[in-house]
């Protein structure tokens, strides 16, 4: 199961508050063969140093910088620089449970399948949580592409749209609908 390389992808712009937080939520993975590829999108805050700084400590770090030009620019460049057979998209305010990526890498190995969905937690600023439960179906996986362990060549031909509010509602249907298999993780 190590040897399958996870590709996670994160487009930070101006999250210094967070940013940290979610870095060390994906070092500390129990599952350990991934690179993560960051993708500052022009940030004007100090999010670029706490990233210079955690790559100095790990070499599965990959800082790309770029001007700013959106989240979905920001996600197609790190979709363009990805090697791994699976992806996982991890937004920069949010964090990872330890064994996510494990989680994902194991069913998606046991099942042979295109994609895993996974169900999450929404924390808000005071730490209180509420638990999300998702589905397989268009209507119920949510548009999200967080939530999502995406067999990579889903992507082929297809790229977030740039320059629009959103840009995960048109595309994240087309990339479920094309998955010849989609299994569920019933855990956040």
């Amino acid at each position: 199961m190590e040897n399958l390389l996870v590709s996670i992808i994160v487009p930070v712009y101006n999250v210094q508050e967070y940013v940290e937080r979610c870095i060390k939520s994906i070092i500390h993975q129990t599952y350990t063969n991934i690179e993560i590829i960051v993708v500052n999108d022009g940030s004007t805050d100090d999010s670029i140093n706490i990233l210079r700084k955690a790559s100095q400590n790990d070499h599965r770090i990959t800082i790309i910088n770029k001007e700013n030009g959106g989240q979905a620019s920001a996600r197609n460049l790190g979709l363009e620089k990805s090697n791994g057979e699976f992806i996982l998209f991890v937004d920069s305010d949010d964090y990872l449970a330890k064994n996510t990526v494990q989680a994902c890498v194991q069913k998606a190995e046991i099942e042979d399948c295109d994609l895993v969905i996974f169900d999450y937690y929404n924390v808000n600023h005071k730490g209180d949580t509420q638990y999300f439960r998702t589905g397989t179906r268009l209507d119920t996986a949510r548009t999200v592409p967080w939530n999502k362990f995406y067999r990579k060549n889903l992507w082929n031909g297809f790229i977030f749209p740039q320059g629009s509010w959103y840009e995960d509602l048109g595309i994240i249907p087309a990339v479920v609908a094309s998955a010849n298999k989609i299994v569920k993780l019933d855990e956040p």
